[in-house]
């Protein structure tokens, strides 16, 4: 559980990061490790609106 944010490795060349952004409309009914299925059954459930931002990232 967590997040670690984009960091390709260095000299790899640049490496492309899509990040959704959802809108639910309610908390999601899951529990802590719970399988990334049952997330996205409970995500696709709620959502109202989503974007989508997608960015290319260098590190040197």
């Amino acid at each position: 559980m967590g997040y670690y944010p984009a960091c390709p490795p260095a000299g790899d060349g640049p490496h492309t990061y899509r990040f959704t952004l959802f809108a639910l409309g309610d908390r999601l009914d899951v529990t802590a490790g719970a399988r990334r299925d049952a997330v996205q059954r409970a995500i696709d459930d709620a959502t109202l609106e989503r974007a989508r931002l997608t960015a290319t990232y260098e590190r040197s």
